[in-house]
């Protein structure tokens, strides 16, 4: 809960400094994508009970997709997803 009440704080801040019409916004976070020893880990964090549940990429797109109301940019490496987005953004 603490987590993603500040990654959501931090995300409506960086919003704000996107104040220029070409403005963009850099996100990367964390997915389980089919890889032994790297969805281990992340089901381990989530086991603490200070992490989320792990999402795959499928899941984290749609979450950026009903954020975001502009093009979006999506790349995976390993267990890391790294989205670009613009800064126009609509109510969730």
């Amino acid at each position: 809960m603490k987590i993603t009440i500040l990654i959501s704080a931090l995300w409506f801040v960086a919003l704000l400094a996107c104040d220029s019409e070409s403005g963009a916004l850099y996100l990367s976070s964390l997915v389980s994508n089919n890889r032994t020893i790297g969805d281990w880990y992340l089901e381990a964090l989530y086991r603490t009970g200070e992490f989320v549940r792990p999402r795959n990429a499928l899941e984290l797109r749609e979450v950026f997709g009903k954020a975001f109301d502009q093009q979006m940019s999506y790349a995976e490496k390993g267990n890391m997803a790294f989205v670009r987005v613009h800064k126009k953004i609509r109510a969730l």
